[in-house]
């Protein structure tokens, strides 16, 4: 085995994977930069927008207009004062490696500070969506600010129900590329399929039935009673059901509370879109990006800790979570992520262009009907509008499924032993961020602005930089605004720990058992996939050292080497005594032997990313 894997890089092969690995990392380069742009465009229409109102108004000029329309793309330069750069470079990577400094400034902005923040979090601080460190980083900093969230809950139904600026980046993280590439393989064929049917309509409300029919207008279709709808012959052969309308109380014309069924040709229709939808989810489990599943694992978790009476009330003693419980989650993935995609497919990219009216609605009923199955909670299952009544049925027999689905995407393993050893490697390497000198300047303004909610105390490194920094550069005229790359440097060589939220504390208390056999086994892999001939020493030990005296040119090898050299070291002294089992070994081979076969998949990702950047 250790032979037949140390002559893995010298066949043919090999040069063919190191190609389509850095096709698939310049690719990902640019679907973060296209990412970043998008965002900007989007942002920017809104903004002409307002701009237009105000124009319309004569509140601005036509020139004022059009001096911002014709600068398109920012330009491109440097910070020329090398001081200047250089403390810049340790804010902001201060703010990187410490996510406790931004989730805190996402408690405390106003609401239209929310943007600027999320643009400069998002896509400048956390650009590269393809970089495990940077990836991992930024899930550190949304696991403490939803910890915060859940802290300041007052109960469980107001739990991540405001619009903040954590539930806005967690919106915005879903519409990264692997999010992207995630719906476009899953959602993509059956959204096409069924806007392409464009006799379909599911429309089911009697009311809207009639109006269509009769070509009423909003102003006809008030005045109409609920009575003359059910009784319009076009309305029951249309909808082909038969619904006893009952009079409340203290109530107008509404449709009755009982719906009794006979034939349902567009609820079959809805209910089999609906289960479709349902079962390619389900399916996709595995496909689902880790940063998306480990944001419901948190949000699972959190819940757990804050709601341990609703853990308990739970009937379902093989699952981890109860239907409130599955609710958060789903308030998640398919609120923020899934739903979204399907109401309106044009702007994730699945359709070139937005679908008809009655396709939207199409896709709205079943949006609503995924969404309402993963929401139900005990004694709250049935849909407030009573033409939904009759898919009750199908909420009944699919919440639970729905449920261990979501339960399913919580399943990830822990990834500190992986930042730990990403960090460490890290400081052998410029790292390096594009971001607006506006961007920086904006944000220094909201570190100072918000520096007492911050707490920072006079030894924090934060407060060391700010001292140096003075105060904010204002805001540069939008012409004179320009993108740079800074190289983030860490002030200190390792960074001061003043707080239990700090980084280091969060990595000691995550790995306070050692790293188990599993993470170790996954670990090691990753070094000798970069180099398998290393496999043909005898010992895990001796292929450690070996590695570590690569040569210059396989730097990243050998600072990896070192770094899990040293932690092999602490682990056996601390009697991990499975890392001097001969089996490990082996099973490290094992799974680096796994891991070539496939690589074969490699091609399938690149088209994959081709497809997601070409839309």
């Amino acid at each position: 085995m250790a032979e037949d894997l140390a002559r893995k890089p010298s066949f043919s092969q090999q040069d063919k994977i190191d190609k389509i690995r850095k096709q698939l990392q310049d690719l990902k380069a640019e679907i973060s930069h296209q990412s970043k742009r998008n965002f900007e465009l989007d942002r920017d229409v809104r903004f002409f927008d307002q701009r237009i109102a105000l124009l319309i108004n004569h509140r601005i000029s036509v020139e004022e207009l059009s001096d911002r329309i014709d600068q398109g793309c920012k330009r491109v330069g440097v910070i020329k004062d090398e001081l200047e750069r250089q403390i810049y470079g340790q804010l902001f990577y201060l703010l990187q490696t410490e996510p406790y400094y931004v989730a805190q400034l996402t408690r405390s902005v106003s609401l239209n500070e929310i943007d600027d923040l999320l643009e400069t979090v998002m896509f400048s601080l956390y650009g590269h969506q393809y970089e495990e460190r940077e990836e991992h980083l930024l899930l550190c900093m949304f696991e403490l600010a939803l910890k915060y969230e859940f802290d300041e809950a007052e109960g469980f139904n107001s739990v991540l129900r405001a619009n903040t600026a954590i539930s806005r980046m967690m919106s915005s993280y879903t519409r990264r590329g692997p999010g992207q590439e995630y719906l476009k393989a899953t959602l993509e064929v059956p959204i096409q399929e069924l806007c392409g049917d464009t006799d379909l309509d599911l429309e089911i409300n009697p009311m809207k039935v009639y109006a269509t029919l009769h070509e009423l207008d909003n102003e006809d279709i008030a005045m109409v009673s609920a009575e003359q709808v059910s009784d319009d012959r076009k309305v029951q052969e249309t909808v082909k059901t038969h619904i006893l309308f009952h009079s409340f109380q203290n109530c107008m014309c509404i449709f009755g509370h009982t719906l009794f069924l006979d034939v349902i040709s567009r609820l079959q229709k809805l209910e089999s879109l609906a289960q479709r939808f349902v079962d390619i989810m389900e399916a996709s489990v595995d496909k689902v990006p880790f940063g998306i599943r480990w944001i419901c694992y948190t949000v699972r978790k959190l819940a757990m800790e804050k709601f341990p009476d609703i853990c308990r009330e739970s009937d379902d003693k093989e699952s981890k979570f109860n239907e409130k419980i599955c609710s958060l989650v789903g308030g998640f993935f398919l609120l923020r992520f899934i739903n979204p995609a399907i109401v309106s497919p044009h702007v994730y990219m699945l359709m070139s262009k937005q679908p008809n009216s009655i396709t939207r609605r199409n896709l709205l009923l079943i949006a609503k009907i995924i969404q309402h199955t993963a929401n139900v909670t005990p004694g709250k299952t049935r849909f407030k509008e009573d033409y939904m009544q009759p898919l009750n049925v199908f909420v009944e027999k699919h919440k639970r499924r729905l449920c261990h689905f979501l339960n399913d995407l919580c399943s990830v393993p822990p990834f500190y032993s992986s930042l730990e050893m990403e960090l460490y490697i890290g400081l052998s390497k410029d790292t390096e961020i594009t971001i607006a000198l506006n961007q920086i300047y904006h944000f220094h303004r909201l570190i100072l602005k918000y520096k007492q909610e911050l707490n920072l105390t006079e030894d924090d490194p934060l407060n060391t930089i700010l001292s140096d920094m003075g105060s904010a550069k204002s805001q540069l005229p939008y012409h004179d605004d320009i993108s740079i790359t800074l190289t983030l440097k860490s002030r200190w060589e390792q960074v001061p720990v003043v707080r239990k939220e700090s980084l280091n504390s969060t990595l000691a208390r995550n790995n306070e058992n050692g790293v188990q056999r599993s993470q170790w086994k996954q670990l090691l892999a990753e070094l000798f996939c970069m180099r398998p001939k290393l496999l043909s020493e005898p010992t895990l030990t001796s292929a450690l050292a070996a590695a570590v005296n690569l040569s210059d040119s396989e730097a990243a090898v050998s600072a990896l080497s070192e770094f899990l050299l040293q932690k092999y070291q602490n682990v056996k002294q601390a009697g991990a005594v499975f890392l001097e089992e001969e089996d490990f070994y082996a099973d490290v081979k094992m799974e680096v032997h796994s891991r070539f076969h496939q690589f074969a998949d490699l091609g399938n990702q690149l088209e994959s990313l081709k497809r997601v950047y070409e839309v």
